[in-house]
């Protein structure tokens, strides 16, 4: 198959215009990040003649940052529709993010200076009793307001899905590139085998001819009697 330099150039161009073009939407949509929370409410079932204030409501809320750079000034709070009983907070190591928290009324209020990307998720725990309507969670930080996902885990399996496709692709072009450039030497190493068994035949007709005329002038040279 005859591939030309013009393919090679083509190869090499639509890689370049590929990588250019995608460091800038990594930069622009993923280079950052990316707060999320899920909120789960559990109900408690509770004979109806126990004594005592005891909860009969749980809810929990989870924040992760899932995307690729620490989120700061994380701030948020959860108010519940009923008589908030306890509370507990389950922050990630330290190291990589440090929660503080406080009450207030039917609500509880926490922030973090700095949380790390990555599997390092912050969960309120709520006990409340007499639940008139259902919670009101808010969270953000220095980029606006957090998105609620139904699922933390599958909105990570999306950005491992989204990379995935990028280094695949960029794999993939790659391949293609190697694959026209080695077509393409091939190409041109046949075709310089080809001109010099082509001048290698020229050549030797050249010869025979030049031999060939030779012993026709030393046939034709008068004999000396």
């Amino acid at each position: 198959m005859r591939v030309s330099r013009t393919a090679l150039w083509i190869s090499c161009g639509t890689l370049l215009t590929t990588i250019l073009g995608i460091v800038p939407v990594y930069l622009v949509f993923y280079d950052k990040p990316d707060l999320v929370y899920e909120t789960l409410i559990e109900n408690i079932p509770l004979p109806k003649d126990l004594p005592g204030q005891l909860p009969d409501t749980l809810v929990i809320v989870t924040m992760q940052n899932v995307g690729h750079q620490p989120s700061t000034d994380l701030q948020g709070s959860i108010t519940v529709g009923g008589n908030l009983i306890e509370y507990q907070v389950q922050g990630t190591n330290p190291a990589f993010g440090q929660v503080s928290h406080s009450r207030n009324g039917l609500q509880v209020q926490f922030n973090c200076p700095r949380l790390a990307s990555g599997n390092y998720p912050i969960r309120i725990l709520a006990w409340y009793k007499g639940a008139s309507y259902g919670p009101d969670v808010g969270v953000s930080d220095a980029h606006g307001a957090g998105r609620r996902v139904n699922s933390i885990v599958a909105e990570t399996a999306k950005y491992r899905g989204v990379g995935s496709g990028v280094i695949g692709l960029l794999i993939g072009l790659l391949g293609s590139f190697v694959a026209i450039g080695a077509t393409y030497t091939t190409y041109a190493t046949r075709k310089s085998i080809a001109a010099a068994a082509h001048e290698l035949e020229r050549l030797s007709e050249l010869m025979r001819s030049e031999e060939d005329h030779s012993g026709t002038d030393l046939n034709r040279a008068p004999r000396n009697e």
